[in-house]
């Protein structure tokens, strides 16, 4: 049996780099019988950017403009966790430990954030308007982000 391609939209916004990863991670599954279930996050366009599997077996997709975290189920039933307004959440990943990091672009800070949406850990960024954007944990756990 093969297991759907599950596709995340923001507010029914279709962009050009959604379609892009839809083609490049679908080949497979649509060549061997698959198809593509699509699913709306609630609320308006949140201009949805970063998409990672927890260790929870869920995905966590990050919307900068709507400031929030988004957690989606296997089963596709979703959890809004909001952010501070004007944060500008980008960037997001998983370390070796199961910690999810965020960079909040908008707020020049990296965070670690809880599988509960709530703030571990904020870290300001030590340049003024560097604007943390993209992220990626080495194997060494050490956390970077890509200014912007």
């Amino acid at each position: 049996m093969i297991t759907p391609l599950r596709h995340v939209l923001s507010g029914g916004l279709r962009s050009l780099a959604a379609v892009a990863m839809l083609v490049l991670l679908s080949v497979a599954p649509l060549a061997a019988g698959g198809h593509v279930v699509e699913f709306d996050i609630p609320g308006s366009a949140g201009s949805t950017h970063e998409i990672s599997a927890g260790p929870d077996g869920n995905l966590w997709i990050t919307q900068q403009n709507n400031s929030r975290l988004v957690k989606v189920k296997v089963d596709g039933t979703m959890e809004i966790f909001p952010l501070p307004d004007g944060s500008g959440p980008h960037g997001l990943e998983f370390d070796a430990q199961g910690r999810m990091w965020i960079s909040l672009e908008f707020a020049n800070e990296i965070a670690q954030v809880g599988l509960d949406g709530k703030f571990v850990a904020r870290h300001k960024v030590p340049l003024p308007n560097a604007g943390p954007h993209g992220l990626g944990i080495g194997p060494d756990g050490t956390v970077w982000w890509t200014g912007k």
